[in-house]
């Protein structure tokens, strides 16, 4: 925990509308989103009609953001490798991974945990960031440095490292 008190309050507190461009085109979903944040992205789909109920969990709370908003239906406070999510089989239209899975130790357990909650057809809508990146690329290979920051690809909460086959 003591690597994410080192983030600016923005790195919890955006709206991720380049996750939202994946869900399904009705309204009226049933979201949840893990790694919540502030609760920014949940507000969005409530307010936007495309969500008609919207769940978040997040590993703590953030002052001054939307996790208490009467707009959001639930906000659990935990770590999802950790905790036990009680949601009747099929309910949720999408799960959203804003950049998530790579802090997870065991991201399959997660997936495989949510999965059973997810409707037919429903959607896990991921965004990883990508290590075999021109940025990665040229801090590693040019410069000799795999210096980690406190956000971005190189973030010192990484657990783990996923790049895209080709």
């Amino acid at each position: 925990m003591q690597y994410y008190e080192e983030k600016s309050t923005e790195y919890f507190t955006r709206c991720r509308t380049d996750l939202i461009q994946f869900l399904p085109p009705d309204k009226g979903l049933n979201v949840l989103e893990i790694g919540a944040g502030g609760g920014d992205t949940l507000m969005t789909l409530k307010q936007s009609g495309k969500a008609k109920s919207v769940t978040g969990v997040e590993l703590f709370q953030i002052d001054n953001s939307f996790q208490t908003s009467p707009h959001i239906d639930q906000f659990i406070f935990g770590n999802i490798e950790n905790i036990q999510l009680d949601f009747p089989a099929n309910h949720f239209d999408a799960v959203l991974f804003g950049d998530v899975l790579e802090h997870l130790l065991d991201p399959w357990s997660v997936i495989a945990k949510l999965s059973p909650f997810v409707k037919p057809g429903g959607r896990l809508i991921a965004s990883i960031p990508n290590i075999r990146s021109r940025q990665a690329l040229k801090s590693i290979y040019f410069k000799g440095d795999f210096a980690y920051t406190s956000q971005g690809l190189f973030d010192k909460t990484h657990y783990r490292w996923f790049c895209k086959k080709i």
